[in-house]
């Protein structure tokens, strides 16, 4: 089972599709470079708890749970993984037309109703997909039918997400979520 975590945790790498962040030259004696970073990180969902022995809930009547990290975490078929990414701009320059592009094991199917993050409505309408059989075909998760969204990938089939931040300003951080279950 650890070898399926381990997989699972590298499956779900992804990389910085294009990131245009101008920054000045650095001058010959300065050694560090402000950088655009993005950092990822997965966790299993563990529920919390009342007094009681049933599932917390917060104030909207929502279930609470904790975070545990994916590398402390047993995962069985049918177990929510919950996979954050994290943008940084840490450079001089607002950063443009941002496309982070994690991958999807093909042990997992990901759930395109829990992705969240900075502009949600706009995150999910700009979100992209692509299969095992055209990688670098992507197309809209979501289209628009009679000003609905309506989910239109091929969520069995799907192995690499593009999600796009049109701008990120200096100093600027943000985080998108989403989650897969374990087939």
């Amino acid at each position: 089972m650890l070898g399926l975590i381990v997989a699972l945790g590298l499956a779900a790498g992804f990389g910085l599709g294009a990131a245009q962040a101008q920054t000045a030259p650095a001058p010959a004696a300065e050694t560090t470079e402000a950088l655009l970073s993005v950092a990822m990180a997965g966790y299993t969902l563990v529920p919390v708890l009342g007094d009681d022995g049933t599932q917390a809930r917060d104030d909207q009547g929502q279930p609470v749970f904790q975070r545990r990290p994916l590398a402390d975490s047993v995962v069985t078929p049918g177990d929510a993984i919950l996979y954050v990414s994290r943008v940084e701009n840490n450079t001089a320059d607002p950063a443009k037309n941002l496309q982070i592009g994690p991958q999807v094991a093909p042990e997992v199917l990901f759930d395109p109703y829990s992705v969240s993050g900075p502009d949600v409505q706009a995150l999910r309408m700009a979100l992209e997909w692509a299969d095992a059989e055209t990688p670098d075909q992507f197309r809209p998760v979501f289209v628009l039918v009679d000003d609905q969204p309506q989910m239109q990938a091929d969520l069995a089939t799907l192995r690499a997400l593009r999600f796009h931040l049109p701008v990120l300003p200096v100093g600027g951080m943000a985080e998108i979520e989403y989650t897969v279950t374990l087939r």
